[in-house]
């Protein structure tokens, strides 16, 4: 929804939708966890599954995330949000 929808809601009401999407998001990632492996299980014997090393592509990674944040504005604080998101995992 737009912003100045959003800022016409009761505050009780914004306060019940961020909880409930953050609610359906975590049930999203925990139910497409398990999905994921239920599939690998189904899969696996026929199908050769490689795994990432994220850590290594995080790595690798970190120099395009100083010059996105150099050349973008608010690029900045758009990576810290998604690094938060993923800390939270």
């Amino acid at each position: 929804m737009s912003e100045e929808v959003w800022q016409t809601l009761p505050q009780d009401l914004q306060g019940a939708l961020v909880q409930a999407a953050s609610q359906a998001g975590d049930f999203a990632r925990t139910e497409g966890e398990r999905l994921d492996a239920e599939l690998l299980r189904t899969l696996a014997p026929p199908m050769q599954v490689n795994r990432v090393d994220t850590e290594a592509f995080l790595r690798a990674s970190a120099a395009l995330y100083d010059k996105f944040g150099r050349q973008v504005p608010g690029g900045r604080e758009l990576i810290a949000v998604i690094q938060s998101l993923r800390e939270r995992e």
